[in-house]
């Protein structure tokens, strides 16, 4: 009777697990840019620290994390900037030192 009833769960085909749900892309509005002025500077970080942390696979990399705040950089804080992509600085693969 065992002999049976194994011979039978072994005819039955083998049911593949579901696939995961396909992930969404979450929408969520990009920070606002920064121009240098001092007093915005910790909400201006804020925002992008709270942007990067949701989106962790947009930004595996701190190069990733670096990039991304530079290209929300304008006026002064743009030209501050300038000077180290220019020369490459060790700065833009630290998101720690950079911040």
């Amino acid at each position: 009777m065992i002999t049976q009833l194994q011979t039978q769960i072994a005819a039955f085909p083998a049911v593949p697990a579901p696939l995961p749900a396909p992930r969404q892309p979450r929408i969520m509005a990009l920070p606002d840019k920064f121009n240098g002025d001092i007093k915005k500077f910790p909400a201006f970080l804020g925002q992008c620290r709270l942007f990067i942390s949701l989106r962790p696979e947009d930004f595996p990399h701190d190069q990733d994390k670096v990039g991304f705040i530079i290209s929300l950089l304008s006026g002064a804080a743009a030209q501050w900037a300038t000077p180290l992509m220019t020369t490459n600085s060790p700065l833009l693969q630290d998101f720690r030192g950079f911040c």
